[in-house]
Parts: C-alpha cells; sequence; structure tokens
C-alpha cells in the first residue's frame, strides 16, 4: 500500500514538471512554450516591446520632441519659412565665352554650384575695380535654412562683364582667392557700327543686346545677342536657350515664353507671349512679416542682410530680369528709392 502510494506521488510530480516545457534541438536548453518566441519571459504581455518605455508612444519618432513642428528650424516640413540671401562657394569658374577677351566687348564668366530643393537662384554680386584690374563675384541664393528630402543640382551661372583696359584682369570667387586670369586686349581699331553683320565690340550692337562670342561648325565667332539665364531675362518674350552650334544662354525671340499663364511663374500671366508681372507691389504690400504666412504670394519673407534690420516682404529676384512690376526692378537694397529694402536682389523702387 505504501509503495503504490509513493508510485501515485512520483507520477504526479513528473505530470506537475512537464506542463510548461517541450523539447528542444539547441542542445537540451529548454524553452517555456507559454511565453510567445517574440516577447523576452521577464516582459509583461501588455508592454510594447519596440517602444522605449520613456517615449511616449504617439511621440513622431522623426522629429525631435524639442523641435516645434512650425518652428524656422525644424528638421523638414516648417510651414512658414523666412528666405535669407547667403554666398555661396563655387565649384568651378571658367571663362564662358569661347573668343578671346578684348577692351569694349562683354565677356562672360561661368560659375557652378549645387543648389538645394530649398533653395531659389539670387543675383550674384559682382565687384570690378578697374584700378586693379581685378573682378569679384560673390555667388548668391534665396536659403530657407531647411533640409528638405529632393536631390541637389549642379546649377550654372553667366556672369557677363566688360573690361576698361588691357592687359592681366584676375577673377575672384569666392573674395580673397584666384579663380582665373584673363588676358584682355586692346579695343578694336574700327569704329562702332562697321563691322559688317558680326561684331567687333558691344557698340557694333543695337540696344539691348553686346558682342558676344560662340562657337559654331566653322569655330569661334562674334555677334550680337541678348545674354541670359533665365526666360524672363528676355524682354521682349523670348525664351532662354542654348545652341549647340552657336550661343549657349541667349535670347531667341522666335522660341516664345508662354502660350498660357500655366507656362509662367506664380504671381505671372502670360502676356501674348511673354509671361508678365501680375501681382501688387508696393508700399503695402512689402510689409514687415515674421514668416512666409504674413506676405502675398509670390513674395517672401526676406531676412534683413544686417543684424536689427527688419524683416520684410518682397519679391526675390534670381536674376536682373523682368521679374518687378511698374516702377520697380531687380538690384542692390541702395538701389531702392523708397528705403524700404534690408537685402539685395529684390524688387526696388526707381521712383517716379
Amino acid at each position: 500500500m505504501t509503495r503504490l502510494v509513493l508510485m501515485l506521488f512520483a507520477t504526479l510530480l513528473a505530470g506537475c514538471g512537464s506542463a510548461g516545457t517541450g523539447s528542444t534541438d539547441d542542445g537540451g536548453i529548454e524553452t517555456p512554450t507559454d511565453v510567445p518566441g517574440d516577447r523576452p519571459a521577464d516582459v509583461p504581455g501588455d508592454v510594447p516591446v519596440d517602444v522605449p518605455a520613456d517615449v511616449p508612444a504617439d511621440e513622431p519618432s522623426d522629429v525631435p520632441v524639442d523641435v516645434p513642428a512650425d518652428g524656422l528650424d525644424a528638421p523638414d516640413g516648417a510651414t512658414c519659412p523666412t528666405w535669407r540671401l547667403v554666398e555661396v562657394a563655387p565649384d568651378e569658374v571658367a571663362v564662358g565665352d569661347p573668343v578671346a577677351a578684348t577692351v569694349g566687348r562683354t565677356l562672360r564668366i561661368r560659375l557652378s554650384h549645387m543648389l538645394d530643393c530649398q533653395q531659389r537662384f539670387a543675383m550674384p554680386e559682382v565687384v570690378v575695380r578697374p584700378e586693379l584690374r581685378r573682378v569679384t563675384i560673390r555667388p548668391r541664393i534665396w536659403d530657407t535654412r531647411r533640409d528638405c528630402m529632393g536631390p541637389a543640382r549642379m546649377i550654372t551661372r553667366w556672369i557677363p562683364i566688360t573690361f576698361a583696359t588691357a592687359g592681366v584682369w584676375t577673377i575672384e570667387s569666392p573674395p580673397g582667392t584666384t579663380a582665373l586670369t584673363i588676358e584682355v586686349g586692346a579695343e578694336p581699331a574700327t569704329p562702332c557700327g562697321v563691322a559688317a553683320g558680326l561684331c567687333d565690340e558691344d557698340c557694333d550692337c543695337p540696344e539691348g543686346e553686346v558682342c558676344l562670342g560662340g562657337s559654331g561648325l566653322g569655330g569661334p565667332f562674334t555677334a550680337c545677342a541678348v545674354p541670359c539665364e533665365l526666360d524672363l531675362d528676355c524682354p521682349d518674350g523670348g525664351s532662354c536657350i542654348d545652341v549647340d552650334d552657336g550661343f549657349d544662354r541667349t535670347c531667341d525671340d522666335l522660341v516664345a515664353q508662354c502660350d498660357g499663364s500655366e507656362d509662367c511663374p506664380a504671381g505671372f500671366a502670360c502676356d501674348g507671349r511673354a509671361c508678365r508681372p501680375d501681382y501688387a507691389l508696393g508700399s503695402s504690400a512689402r510689409v514687415p512679416c515674421e514668416c512666409a504666412a504674413d506676405c502675398t504670394p509670390p513674395l517672401i519673407c526676406a531676412e534683413p542682410a544686417e543684424p536689427g534690420g527688419v524683416r520684410r516682404c518682397e519679391y526675390g529676384c534670381p536674376t536682373g530680369g523682368a521679374w518687378c512690376p511698374g516702377a520697380h526692378a531687380c538690384g542692390p537694397a541702395s538701389g531702392d528709392l523708397s528705403g524700404l529694402a534690408s537685402t539685395d536682389s529684390v524688387c526696388g523702387w526707381l521712383g517716379d
């Protein structure tokens, strides 16, 4: 009887010991079968293991907690940016035209630099010092100082320069660095306007055109043309194009800028074949601002160039072209007769 009781007791113990385990093939180490394999045994079933306990489950993981989503320096997607005129360093500086430089004829300098999806074209600053035979070029962009997801791209700027004296000229970009030197020849001896259909210097060309160098099937040549970077640099409604056996970046009046307003930049309307400004600009529009939402598109909230200045709604000019309505033109702050501009590369008032 005693032996029977002991056998029954041993059987019960064996049954209890095997209820929570199963056989394994990892060297005999048994794993509890009543605990899910994707959660450690010491973690309660109602605690998600993929979210740290000190991070609220509803906190967006891609935005740092200390950066407001609508802040000016938010990593991405800031809804109310401001724009600042920023100088950039070029990746390449080269002579853009294939004809030797001479006094009295425009020569273009080609600069390349990167531009990302939160940046825009802006007017470069060009300082010519004839007494030193030195030209300083500062490429600039409009920048929101925000990150963006789109890829950056390499852009090329075309800077027209005329030389007052013959000799060796130095091109600086950025300032203080010698990007290249150019040997400038003497002014042609022929009088203006008698270059037999081509040109020797700018005074051979109709008003609004200059004497540029190009490359054709017969080699380098010179001819009168309107230099440009963008379509709105073409005053007669033409398009800014490159020609394989001809000029780079000149206006072609046979190619219309637009067929309808949808072909034009924001704030512009198609007038015949040209995009013309269709937005208001004056003291009532160029008001102080905190960010872009305070401005009527296409105006931007432009940061002042100097500390303590006023942010103001402005049209940020990408080039010196026909971007401004009425008695306004793109240029430096010093050229704005209204005194409102606190940064360069905006539409300034020319006066009555």
